[in-house]
């Protein structure tokens, strides 16, 4: 019997998330229908931010459920940007369900494309990740 291979999230992959918000648990009124987030695990200059804290090794397919506060939000997210905080402004205690759908080691220019991006966060304007 051939054995099924996943693949868990682990440092400077590549992840693929579907990403579902609502205002009580199993209740996703935030959002019309999931959004895709991506980014590059780890590379944070303040190491995993406490969402990927929470992600780190899950496999791809699974799903987990968040509770968070919009106060709390900006240092669970950290630099990671989430639409959600991009389109209305959350309310004031909030759930998110994350589907894994892809982990896959990065390639360098992804790397490299993330590190620059971070040194945008916190620049005049902001970067649009909800942190800043």
């Amino acid at each position: 019997m051939p054995s099924e291979t996943k693949t868990t999230i682990e440092p400077l992959d590549s992840v693929r998330l579907a990403v579902e918000a609502g205002t009580e648990e199993g209740r996703f009124d935030l959002t019309e229908a999931p959004f895709t987030l991506e980014f590059v695990f780890g590379i944070g200059t303040e190491g995993l931010t406490p969402f990927e804290f929470e992600l780190s090794k899950r496999t791809v397919g699974e799903e987990m459920r968040v509770a968070t506060r919009r106060e709390t939000a900006p240092q669970f997210f950290r630099h990671l940007t989430l639409p959600l905080f991009q389109q209305l402004q959350p309310p004031e205690s909030f759930f998110i369900k994350v589907r894994v759908m892809e982990a896959r080691p990065a390639r360098g220019r992804e790397v490299v494309q993330a590190m620059a991006a971070l040194t945008e966060c916190g620049s005049e304007g902001g970067c649009g990740c909800g942190c800043c």
